[in-house]
């Protein structure tokens, strides 16, 4: 036994250095985001404390996209565990990804039973899916996680493996393996690998029948939403139309209930076809076993048929008793899983009419049950442990809890986990996460604690950061882009437009926030300008280089400033203004006067102002400089057009000099001035003192 505990640790040393050693960059930066490859891979992997196995992989038409900062590493604990994936390439480099695998254990041996508490399961057994880039060569990988150490996480190896054709799996895609650059010397074409599991899965092709998938959403916007994969089970090929309607009421029921109807544009709902053998689910309690796809079950905690104890709708291994599928794989729900576009979180959504449903690394729920409460507030409530990480809030033991979330429960009887909630709806309730004491709650009512229920504020607030968290919707929200781009010239007193492009919940009652802060010559420190609009336009009044920035803060009605962080980002610009040009040598101009002599063709050089005023005088360009017509001169203001005919000028062809000059007109004097259009204009040059030149009146000021 000592020697395999020092291989283990060996090889996880190794692995961890050769992870370390060379980690490759993005091909390219989109926003928040690193493009690693065009094509991105998914891989089926079987998990558990005993070792981590490829159990088949496909590839998707679409790029592989991460954060540009990764996660670091996590100890596991019986409530969480995190991942490893580390992708190697042909001489050593690395590409690494951790996942969380919320409701997955690796602190016990695969066989053992799961930690069922409520409506939530832990299991220590489970295929779950990962991403990763496709990229030329690299071709195997190896996992680990990471366990409590005394000086922090101690990685430890799980497994390795190649990825071959024989793993392949087409998924009901249009790529195959040799299609992929990960091993260019083997042209073959790969194919599903049979999976020893109780339940026998039937796929569309069988039945000659081309609906795949159905994305209820945006196809085209898989990258960038959370994609809830919807995996039936216990529905035959002949009742395709009742899987039909329970996926569609179940989308129907998300799309009306808050928070999720509000950040609808962030999700996508993906009901993938696959069709059972028999109909319905395992019922361990009641000695009932049918042969279905995915292999759920009603456990049998308690020997009692269709005890409430026994409501937590599962799958996997274990709590199934004699001739009850004990050994079952999850094999198929991640083959359909890798049919759909995308997947992030998946609700195994089971044709039954009993009661049931349990939230874990998947979501589980009765899409057949027809009780006070639609079928499908039991997948919300379950999603919400699933995707949000919320804990149940109801109680069914009337003594004193030691361990809460510390999200939506609390053992802290005067703040909770949510102090900067408590202005608004009072001291914590006693009773949640299944015990009457000691543990707490934040409302009296919350969906995690009945169902048909709103979410609590704190919930709202935790969903909110869970939308705008995610890794799939953060690269684009709240902020998007940014217009102009981050340099901007601009000429003193010329006005300019600047806008955030955003990507925010909508709706009736939802709040964001846009503040415009603005730093440079007159403002010494950050000062606001401008709030309560995306769009902001702004003229300098003078010369140098500022800073100015929108800070977007999304959901203010869900989230309080306390919990600012995933859902505020910023876009800046820096600005360099500089006065307006003295029309000079710099910038020359020609005139041709026409035959009568009452018109003039003046022709500048664009040296960057759009438009030039033209002050005409028959006096001598003395100090004032008299314009008005009783002292024989006129303004032309804003001659200058471009002149297609003379790429690179600014022409004013046939300018009337004759209509107002009096007096003698055999001479005209002439002085120029550059106009930034907003009103304010470069000077009329220095007389021979040195002194700025006058007028009594102007063109643009």
């Amino acid at each position: 036994m000592a020697n395999k505990v020092l291989a283990i640790i060996l090889l996880s040393f190794c692995l961890c250095v050769a992870a370390a050693a060379s980690e490759i960059a993005p091909e390219r930066v989109a926003g928040k985001a690193g493009i690693y490859s065009e094509r991105t891979l998914v891989l089926a992997l079987d998990v558990h404390s005993e070792g981590c196995s490829l159990v088949f992989f496909t590839a998707k038409d679409r790029p592989f996209s991460a954060p540009l900062e990764a996660a670091g590493p996590v100890s596991s604990s019986e409530k969480a565990t995190q991942l490893e994936v580390v992708l190697f390439g042909p001489s050593g480099e690395t590409f690494t990804k951790r996942v969380p695998l919320r409701g997955v254990c690796l602190l016990h041996p695969a066989g053992t039973d799961p930690h069922v508490e409520g409506d939530t399961t832990r299991v220590h057994r489970d295929t779950v899916t990962v991403e990763l880039p496709e990229l030329e060569r690299f071709d195997r990988v190896e996992t680990a996680y990471y366990a409590e150490g005394y000086r922090g996480p101690e990685r430890v190896a799980l497994g390795a493996f190649d990825l071959l054709p024989e793993k392949f799996y087409r998924a009901a895609g249009t790529l195959g393996y040799r299609d992929l650059s990960i091993r260019p010397d083997l042209q073959m074409e790969g194919g599903r690998p049979e999976i020893m599991t109780p339940g026998t899965v039937h796929w569309p092709e069988e039945y000659g029948d081309t609906d795949i998938y159905t994305v209820h959403g945006s196809g085209s916007e898989v990258s960038s939403r959370i994609n809830v994969v919807i995996v039936p089970d216990g529905y035959t090929y002949a009742q395709k139309s009742t899987m039909q309607t329970h996926a569609q009421n179940l989308v129907n029921y998300f799309r009306s209930k808050t928070p999720f109807k509000e950040h609808d544009a962030f999700m996508n709902y993906i009901l993938v076809y696959a069709y059972s053998t028999q109909s319905g689910t395992d019922q361990c309690d009641c000695s009932t076993v049918v042969d279905t796809a995915m292999n759920t079950r009603f456990p049998k905690i308690n020997a009692t048929c269709g005890h409430s104890d026994n409501r937590c709708l599962y799958y996997g291994t274990g709590n199934g008793g004699p001739n009850c599928d004990p050994n079952t794989s999850s094999a198929n729900i991640s083959a359909a899983e890798l049919r759909a576009p995308a997947d992030d979180i998946t609700l195994v959504m089971v044709n039954t009419t009993r009661y049931g449903g349990c939230g874990g690394y998947r979501a589980v729920y009765s899409a057949g049950y027809s009780g006070g409460c639609p079928a499908d507030d039991i997948g919300v409530h379950e999603l919400g442990h699933s995707l949000a990480n919320l804990a149940d809030e109801y109680t069914a033991y009337s003594s004193c809890g030691t361990s809460a979330s510390e999200l939506n429960t609390s053992l802290d009887s005067k703040n909770g986990a949510w102090p900067e909630w408590i202005a608004d709806i009072g001291a914590p309730r006693q009773g949640a996460d299944y015990y009457t004491l000691c543990i707490y709650r934040p409302e009296s009512a919350c969906e995690m604690r009945s169902l048909c229920t709103s979410f609590c504020r704190v919930c709202n607030q935790q969903w909110a950061l869970t939308f705008f968290g995610h890794p799939r919707v953060s690269p684009t929200a709240p902020v998007s882009g940014q217009s102009p781009g981050s340099g901007v010239s601009a000429q003193v007193g010329a006005s300019v437009d600047f806008s955030v492009l955003t990507r925010l919940a909508s709706g009736t009652g939802v709040t964001n926030d846009f503040t415009w802060t603005l730093q440079g010559p007159g403002y010494p420190t950050p000062a606001v300008v401008f709030t309560g609009s995306p769009s902001y336009s702004r003229g300098f009044v003078q010369a140098g280089t500022y800073t100015l920035t929108c800070e977007v803060t999304a959901d203010t009605n869900f989230v309080k400033p306390a919990k600012y962080g995933v859902n505020r980002e910023s876009a800046s610009w820096t600005v360099d203004a500089s006065a307006i040009p003295e029309v000079s040598g710099a910038d020359p101009f020609r005139m041709t006067a026409s035959p009568n002599g009452s018109t003039v063709d003046i022709i500048f050089e664009d040296t960057g102002s759009a438009n030039y005023n033209i002050y005409v005088s028959n006096q001598p360009g003395t100090s004032p400089f008299l314009v008005s017509s009783s002292a024989g001169g006129k303004r032309i203001c804003a001659v200058a057009k471009a002149d297609s005919g003379n790429p690179g000028m600014l022409a004013a062809e046939g300018v009337d000099i004759s209509s107002g000059i009096t007096g003698n007109t055999d001479v005209l004097y002439f002085l120029v001035t550059a106009d930034n259009g907003s009103g304010t204009e470069g000077t009329l040059g220095y007389n021979s003192s040195g002194g700025t030149r006058t007028a009594d009146a102007y063109c643009a000021r």
